[in-house]
Formats: C-alpha cells, structure tokens, sequence
C-alpha cells in the first residue's frame, strides 16, 4: 500500500458516525463503503468543488488517521466554508446529481446540523 497514492486511512469508511452521515447526505452505498475516498469523490462528481471534497474526505477516514472529533471539526468547518454568504453567486453549479443549487444548499445545511449535533454528543 502507498502512502502517497493509496493512503491506507482513506481505504474505506472507518467510522460509523461518519458512515450514516456519508449515507444520508451523499448516498454512500454498501458498495461504496470499502472504496477508496477519492473514488467515492470522484463518482459523486465531487472534484469540481475542493471545499465540499474535503468535507467527505475528512468525514470518510474520521477515527482512522488522529482524532476522530478534529475530523469532524475539520468536516464541519468545509463545510460551513462551503455555506458561506461569500459564495452565493457560484456555490452549487456542479453538483448535477442534486437538481440544482437550493436543493445542495438545503442538503449541505441538513448535513452541517447532523454534524453538529455529532460533534456536541460526543466532545
């Protein structure tokens, strides 16, 4: 296993926080569980927005690589990058799978709330 090209904590969901929240949010599949991270973010079409890549990422190898509550912070803070007023006129172009931009924005919302409330449950 590299650990420049096939990392071994992006091999697979680790943690189950992050799994339901993958699943419920960006439709990980039982399929998916055991690819590696950028596949996942590649299949999703998820490259063309770095901040929303790096959200799954850190969500995808929460508990295998450090602390698992900073990568939920580090999740949650993409995202909420991500929601930024900022970013109105472009945020939400790419994601075809979704049907448009208010249908991400109130995704990625549900998805921001979800992990706060994992984060608040366990500190």
């Amino acid at each position: 296993m590299s650990v420049v090209n096939h990392p071994e904590h992006y091999q697979g969901v680790y943690s189950e926080v992050s799994a339901d929240l993958l699943r419920e949010h960006f439709g990980l599949t039982s399929e998916d569980i055991e690819m590696e991270c950028i596949d996942f973010i590649e299949k999703h079409d998820l490259c063309s927005d770095f901040l929303l890549g790096n959200a799954v990422k850190y969500l995808w190898r929460s508990g295998n690589k450090g602390n698992a509550q900073t990568d939920l912070l580090k999740a949650l803070w993409y995202l909420n990058r991500w929601a930024s007023p900022d970013r109105e006129s472009w945020k939400g172009w790419f994601f075809r799978g979704v049907g448009g931009s208010n249908d991400l924005e109130f995704a990625v919302s549900r998805l921001i709330l979800d992990l706060e409330k994992q984060i608040a449950l366990n500190p």
